[in-house]
């Protein structure tokens, strides 16, 4: 049965409250979180890994944390398709403000060399959607992102009442964040890993991806003609694939 581990992260660090490097309290309490998490497929990295993603963005620019985050053939997916993130980052300057993001679920397999993390962002104009990615081990406790997709709201969500509650649609500041982490079952010996799963030949659709390299999660883009986005992904878990994620975007976003 596939692991499910509630991740409670400070998400006013994650939000921008604080600056520089984390604090001792929220250092500790990522430490404890990646100690307790079982086997090699701890979504605690990749929370951690999307903390110091977030920061970085804050200190150094939003375009060059990205440059710095990015895996060998990264790519990013816009409205006329994924394109190298390696020849576009090269082309854009740094924004005088950058966007804030927080996860708030990641998916990884069983050996942690394939992950994913879903959650929300701002823009420094105020305007909220939607991010996916999709990362890749490069070494112990270290992750480089491989694949990006964002898109803004549309509609937009109403302002945040005055009484000060929250949405679930909105990035709010708050003591602490449950962040889901999904962990793919381990192979074994009486029950072996399915084949992995053929994509569907669509007319008009592009389409690539990836496998863990114990093809226990894997995922594939997709791309209409008429600028369609999708993301799709599955782990195993007794013995058969199941859904983890399926997103449909529209337009792509700049951020």
């Amino acid at each position: 049965m596939m692991r499910l581990i509630g991740l409670a992260i400070a998400t006013a660090f994650l939000a921008g409250c604080t600056g520089g490097a984390p604090s001792g309290a929220l250092k500790k309490r990522i430490d404890r979180a990646l100690a307790i998490a079982p086997g090699a497929g701890q979504p605690s990295k990749v929370v951690a890994t999307e903390v110091a993603f977030e920061r970085l963005a804050r200190e150094t620019g939003q375009w060059s944390a990205f440059s710095d985050y990015a895996a060998i053939g990264a790519l990013i997916h816009q409205q006329d398709g994924p394109v190298s993130a390696a020849e576009w980052l090269s082309r854009q300057g740094n924004p005088s403000e950058t966007a804030r993001w927080n996860p708030r679920s990641v998916w990884i397999s069983c050996d942690g060399s394939l992950a994913l993390s879903k959650g929300r962002f701002r823009t420094p104009a105020g305007e909220v959607g939607d991010f996916v990615r999709v990362w890749q081990s490069s070494g112990p406790n270290e992750y480089q992102w491989k694949y990006h997709l964002a898109a803004l709201d549309n509609p937009q969500p109403p302002p945040p009442s005055p009484s000060g509650s929250a949405s679930e649609n909105e990035i709010r500041v708050t003591a602490f964040d449950t962040i889901q982490g999904f962990v793919a079952d381990c192979p074994k010996r009486d029950l072996p890993t399915p084949a992995p799963m053929a994509a569907p030949l669509i007319d008009g659709v592009e389409q690539a991806g990836g496998i863990s390299r114990d093809r226990t999660l894997q995922w594939r883009w997709q791309h209409d003609s008429d600028g369609g986005r999708r993301i799709v992904a599955h782990y195993v878990e007794g013995g058969e694939w199941k859904l983890a994620l399926d997103e449909s975007k529209g337009p792509a976003s700049a951020d």
